[in-house]
């Protein structure tokens, strides 16, 4: 081998591991500030001393990966733990609203009247669909911890199931209220108020009618508007509560390592969601395939 060849040779070495060097970099940075979520609302091992994060490393941040459990001893209550799960079931809520409000926002782009009535009736075959369209954007956006509660939901077209179902499964996520008002109601929260019957162009046949409050608004289907907190009583599910619950029971088992590397994976939906990427099947299709169970209606 020519001098000449052996020095392109040797320069090509090392283009090659600078770009692997940048490459680690980029991947090592992506952890880090994903990592750096966590140091901001909990008490967590230094970065090099998390095993799982190691595991992380080798693999896109964007993919699958297995975690590496060489810490043992199960701390799923110390303040690392707690503080990281209240992270995710915050970021968890915030990527619910914004599938409830895709959903929403597809519904109210077709003209009203007939066109708009034939695009619901595909979607959940009934006009009376205001619990159904809220548990379809859960199904549609909530991480796996919770789709075993969700599956589990009998009727869910009928407001009066899910809040019979939340009253067994989780009865201090629920509280009845006199006035929705004063109901000291948090963002993401599920609202069934009580309304009374009316005509045929009433938001409900059966009495209940499902809301989502957004912080400001009640998130309304049937009527598929969003408007003003009333004064009318109901009942309102804490939706972060149930969330922390659920997330807890999940991880309550794995070792440390294991359950911050499930943790940190979770918190990866976040840039998903923000990038507007759709990881989920179009709307009527979903309706169509993966509700799953029979249905009776909110009559």
């Amino acid at each position: 081998m020519s001098a000449e060849m052996n020095r392109e040779k040797i320069a090509q070495i090392k283009r090659y591991k600078k770009f692997k060097r940048i490459q680690r970099y980029q991947r090592q940075t992506k952890i880090n500030i994903l990592a750096a979520k966590f140091f901001t609302y909990a008490s967590i091992p230094a970065l090099t001393a998390c095993p799982s994060v190691h595991s992380v490393a080798h693999n896109d941040i964007n993919s699958s990966f297995e975690i590496s459990s060489e810490m043992t001893g199960n701390k799923i209550n110390n303040f690392g733990i707690d503080n990281a799960v209240k992270y995710v079931a915050d970021i968890d809520g915030e990527i619910f609203l914004n599938e409830l409000n895709r959903q929403h926002d597809a519904i109210t782009s077709k003209p009203a009247g007939q066109a708009r009535d034939s695009y619901i009736r595909s979607l959940y075959g009934n006009i009376n669909y205001c619990n159904l369209a809220v548990i379809t954007a859960m199904k549609r956006s909530e991480a796996d911890y919770l789709q075993p509660f969700l599956s589990d939901l009998e009727n869910p077209a009928r407001c009066q199931s899910f809040i019979d179902y939340v009253k067994k499964t989780h009865p201090d996520c629920i509280r009845a209220f006199d006035n929705a008002k004063t109901a000291n109601l948090k963002r993401g929260d599920i609202v069934i108020l009580n309304v009374a019957r009316r005509d045929e162009n009433a938001v409900t046949a059966s009495g209940k009618h499902t809301v989502t409050f957004d912080g400001k608004e009640f998130i309304s289907f049937n009527s598929t508007k969003k408007y003003g907190v009333t004064s009318q009583s109901g009942d309102v599910i804490d939706m972060k509560k149930l969330r922390k619950k659920e997330l807890t029971k999940r991880i309550e088992s794995m070792p440390y390592s294991e359950a911050m590397g499930y943790l940190m994976h979770l918190v990866q939906r976040k840039s998903k969601d923000n990038n507007a990427k759709t990881y989920v099947p179009a709307l009527d299709v979903f309706a169509q395939n993966k509700l799953g169970k029979a249905i009776s209606f909110d009559i």
